[in-house]
């Protein structure tokens, strides 16, 4: 892992809780296997703690874990664990349409936003306690200590309302 900062830092991922509010980052590629075997590794570590997140925001620049990796997760979360709530805002059509389409299957909670709808995306998810300034400064230095782009003026335009 690269730089430190937050709970888990690489240069694919980036993983930061603030209160009840898992928030993830990520860029254009897939987390790196070092990447994302750190991330599993934390998870294992809070569900072991039983501080499992109620709420999660990932922010994507179009990348996420493969099939492989999407498994690894499943393994080492408790099983039938849902969050309360969990947005994310991706830049891929793709993967807006996945989350569209389990939504629809049934997976409740679950919403798919735009890559520059940050701030809708709090609004929805409602974490208890945690403002927009708060989440907007962990996706801010994230993206930036990594070289990915920054969220949009939209949503902090929005924030201002």
């Amino acid at each position: 892992m690269s730089r430190q900062y937050g709970v888990n830092m690489g240069s694919s991922i980036v993983t930061h809780t603030l209160k009840s509010l898992e928030v993830l980052v990520l860029g254009e590629s897939p987390p790196t296997k070092q990447d994302w075997d750190a991330h599993c590794a934390y998870i294992t570590q809070t569900v072991a703690a039983g501080r499992l997140p109620k709420y999660i925001i990932a922010v994507t620049e179009g990348g996420g874990p493969n099939a492989a990796q999407r498994q690894q997760l499943v393994n080492v979360l408790p099983k039938g664990f849902r969050p309360e709530r969990m947005a994310v805002c991706s830049s891929s059509m793709v993967t807006r349409g996945i989350l569209t389409a389990l939504a629809w299957l049934g997976l409740d909670g679950t919403k798919s936003f735009q890559f520059d709808e940050l701030y809708e995306a709090w609004s929805w998810v409602g974490p208890p306690g945690v403002s927009f300034a708060e989440l907007e400064a962990v996706v801010v230095r994230a993206q930036t200590e990594n070289g990915w782009r920054r969220v949009p003026k939209k949503s902090r335009d929005a924030a201002r309302v």
